[in-house]
């Protein structure tokens, strides 16, 4: 049996199947991830610009998976260029595909990313130390350059071609620019980005005295944000068998178009998931009414504290004030992630 990744043209290779597969999964997850996040925060009054920009790249993101999956069921991706009838192999639509597919990806890391900075800009509103105020100025620095970078690099898409269409109709008379370059550079830029957007609060939140439960399940959501970057990572290795093989298009863009897909859907799904702990208590408290209540009254352990039984002498008191410290344990996991910083929190 072939090797799939690098077998020779001719053998009837077929990765199509995979691009439509990961087409789908990454169209379907993101979008319900973030329809409940926004549907949780509009029942709640709670929705912010951050909502608004990770709707705008959910909605990227499926158009994204939408471009992809047609291009492996109609127009050869994932096939071998000589394994293609003439007229799909001439048809300008493969590289109409790939280059909407690029235009796509653009808006959709800015958009995710701005959902971000725009947590840890109200994150960063709350309390005021010499670290929250450098994290303050390096949020708004970051948010300058995730706008400026990505909306160049949208437009250099758009226009990388003169005339604009020689990017799909490749022997139309015209100059392009050296695209792998571009995609090398864009790809270096966006790791870089990545990392920054990720490290930027951990050196508040690990510092933070209180709420020690909260902020170690929000390191843990930012740093999944380490899986997209890996992703980009991969990318960019993926590029250089495209870029050594040019002439086999179809087929050696397929494993980059995967990592594409995978790293903007990764990067929606981290994004989302920062906020979404008070959408999960809900929903387990809708699923589990008496859950809490059970626990209190059997005596288990929750959340750190122990509840003991009532009093029978002397009328349940130490039961009452018990019950009460849970209550106050269990309110605090309804807080708001941008509001897990207060004033009363010190390094």
């Amino acid at each position: 049996m072939p090797n799939t990744l690098t077998s020779p043209a001719g053998t009837g290779a077929d990765r199509s199947s995979s691009l439509i597969g990961i087409g789908i999964v990454c169209a379907i997850i993101p979008s319900l991830i973030v329809m409940l996040r926004v549907g949780y925060r509009i029942s709640t009054r709670t929705v912010s610009i951050s909502d608004i920009c990770i709707t705008l790249a959910m909605i990227l993101n499926l158009g994204h998976s939408i471009v992809v999956i047609i291009a492996a069921v109609y127009w050869g991706f994932g096939k071998h260029e000589a394994d293609l009838s003439a007229n799909i192999r001439n048809a300008p639509q493969g590289l109409l595909y790939f280059w909407l597919d690029q235009l796509l990806s653009k808006p959709t890391m800015m958009f995710t990313k701005l959902s971000l900075v725009f947590i840890y800009r109200r994150l960063f509103q709350t309390t005021s130390t010499a670290l929250i105020r450098f994290c303050r100025g390096l949020n708004y620095f970051l948010t300058i350059l995730i706008v400026g970078y990505y909306s160049a690099a949208f437009l250099i898409v758009i226009f990388e071609c003169t005339p604009v269409d020689k990017s799909w109709h490749r022997h139309k008379p015209g100059t392009c620019i050296n695209k792998y370059i571009f995609f090398y550079f864009t790809g270096a830029v966006n790791i870089t980005t990545s990392l920054l957007v990720i490290s930027m609060p951990l050196p508040v939140l690990v510092k933070l005295k209180h709420r020690k439960t909260e902020i170690t399940q929000l390191l843990g959501l930012i740093l999944l944000g380490l899986i997209d970057t890996a992703a980009s990572v991969i990318r960019m290795f993926t590029l250089t068998s495209a870029a050594a093989s040019a002439a086999d298009f179809t087929w050696t863009i397929t494993s980059s178009l995967l990592a594409t897909r995978l790293e903007n859907s990764i990067a929606v799904i981290a994004a989302s998931l920062v906020v979404m702990r008070p959408c999960f208590t809900a929903i387990h408290r809708m699923i589990y009414p008496d859950s809490h209540t059970h626990r209190s009254i059997s005596g288990n352990k929750y959340s750190g504290y122990m509840a003991s039984p009532p009093n029978k002498s002397g009328g349940g008191g130490v039961w009452n004030k018990t019950t009460k410290v849970v209550e106050v344990e269990l309110a605090s996991r309804s807080i708001s992630t941008e509001d897990i910083l207060r004033s009363q929190d010190r390094f």
